[in-house]
């Protein structure tokens, strides 16, 4: 991804809406990307772009250019679903489950499943059993295919921390697997 140029940035740290609205369109894919992979009914969705976004007014000022902006971006949007995902846990509502949903018609008949559908459910659950980092640092080195140095500076990690974490997380990954498959899964 293309970060704006410093202009722009230094603009919205300074108050141009216009700067500001710059950055909203340019990265309005990137911060969806981010919030549907946590979110998946729609109104959780807008709420959390909404959240998303008075936290990019909030935060913009204190960004300092030590990294590309969109890779600073991509984890305030983390931080700020984390956040919220943690603040439903504690009202006792849980996240809805793209996994099951997805395979679920409009009129609550279950889809016929394919065994590829089959295997990512089996995945998707898989995953949603590994702890916060684990899930994190698969999804940025494996799915979005960032290099070990953007996933460490995403989640304030060191080098050896995100390489030491992925193979942890994949290890677990592979465990839960391996359960569910002597399971009859």
């Amino acid at each position: 991804m293309v970060d704006l140029p410093k202009e722009v940035i230094r603009g919205a740290q300074q108050g141009d809406a216009q700067a500001f609205e710059r950055i909203l369109t340019c990265y309005e894919d990137l911060l969806s990307g981010v919030i549907a992979r946590y979110f998946n009914r729609e109104a959780d969705q807008e709420e959390a772009l909404a959240e998303v976004y008075l936290a990019l007014v909030k935060s913009l000022p204190r960004f300092a250019f030590r990294a590309k902006f969109s890779t600073w971006l991509y984890s305030l949007a983390q931080r700020t679903c984390f956040r919220m995902l943690r603040e439903q846990r504690k009202h006792q509502r849980l996240p809805h489950h793209k996994a099951t949903s997805d395979l679920i018609d409009p009129y609550g008949e279950p889809a016929s499943i394919s065994a590829d559908e089959q295997w990512a459910e089996r995945l998707q659950a898989a995953l949603g059993q590994l702890n916060g980092d684990y899930r994190t640092v698969i999804r940025l080195r494996l799915e979005e295919r960032r290099s070990v140095e953007e996933t460490a500076q995403v989640m304030g990690k060191s080098y050896t921390a995100v390489t030491t974490l992925l193979y942890r997380a994949l290890k677990t990954l592979r465990s839960y697997l391996e359960e569910d498959e002597e399971k009859g899964g």
